[in-house]
């Protein structure tokens, strides 16, 4: 056993990865799984470790960092993480498949009449998006699509391209690709609304742990918005000062932990439940077009 920062560091790595997609149910699988006696899953949630070396969403950017969230996980069966953006990203996909070559993966996925409107309020919740869903479609209707891009991680902004980002079942199919069929479980966010016990029955299941039982699933990660929108603006700018974000990784690297929570603390708190607006028309109609060709 190695050490880490002065933290004894356990030999475990993770075997599962719930790789996507955001806004799908991805926070409520893992918060589930998470507490059944054979599955541990990391905190910080996203570590976000396989994307590119040069995005600057990257929670953890180094091995041995990353490796220490998962120190408490001795006697699991299962250890894993959950990165949503993991789904879009060709680089994170080779590099988990080279770190853990039998991983189990778990993509959940959503119809685009769902998804689109709700990622677009999730990117405006993090002040990176216009509030106007019409105009921010019809700005990414006019970028690069798929075909051209050898990777989606190289277009500027590539979170917000939801055009592409809506076409889940072409990134499935190169996880599938890459693992095996038989080690990739997608889950629809519509049928875990409907019936959560089944939907994590069948995780369970797919990972070859026992039922424990379980009935009772809260809600998790429902629609929100901000309290007090000088505190969005200060936690915005705080993420993007990144002399702060340097200085911090290289403290809890020291300590050896994922996450120090007041960040996660103080924007919890400006938190308040709000419903989406209805999808437009216009958008609703060029979806259908594109979910046809």
């Amino acid at each position: 056993m190695t050490e880490y920062g002065g933290v004894p560091m356990s030999p475990t790595r993770p075997n599962l990865f719930i790789v996507g997609a955001p806004k799908c149910g991805t926070t409520a699988m893992a918060e589930y799984l998470g507490a059944h006696p054979d599955i541990f899953m990391s905190r910080p949630k996203e570590p976000l470790y396989f994307l590119h070396e040069n995005d600057k969403q990257r929670k953890i950017i180094h091995e041995d960092h990353y490796l220490s969230i998962f120190t408490s996980a001795r006697g699991c069966a299962v250890v894993g993480e959950a990165s949503v953006w993991y789904l879009y990203s060709r680089h994170a996909r080779e590099r988990i498949k080279a770190f853990s070559p039998g991983a189990r993966i778990i993509i959940m996925t959503r119809h685009p009449y769902g998804f689109v409107p709700s990622l677009h309020a999730q990117m405006v919740f993090s002040g990176r998006e216009e509030e106007n869903l019409s105009e921010a479609w019809r700005r990414e209707r006019e970028r690069l699509g798929i075909a051209e891009l050898p990777t989606i991680e190289y277009a500027e902004n590539w979170r917000r391209m939801y055009p592409v980002l809506m076409q889940h079942d072409h990134f499935i199919a190169e996880y599938k690709n890459t693992f095996g069929a038989e080690n990739v479980l997608v889950l629809r966010q519509e049928d875990m609304v409907k019936d959560v016990a089944t939907t994590y029955r069948r995780a369970l299941a797919f990972l070859g742990v026992p039922d424990d039982g379980r009935e009772q699933f809260e809600v998790i990660n429902a629609s929100k918005g901000h309290r007090n929108e000088f505190v969005r603006r200060l936690l915005h700018w705080t993420s993007r000062q990144q002399w702060l974000i340097d200085s911090l990784r290289a403290v809890k690297r020291r300590l050896g932990i994922g996450s120090f929570g007041a960040y996660a603390l103080v924007a919890r708190l400006n938190l308040r439940r709000q419903t989406r607006p209805a999808l437009p028309t216009a958008v609703r109609r060029d979806i259908d077009r594109l979910s046809q060709t």
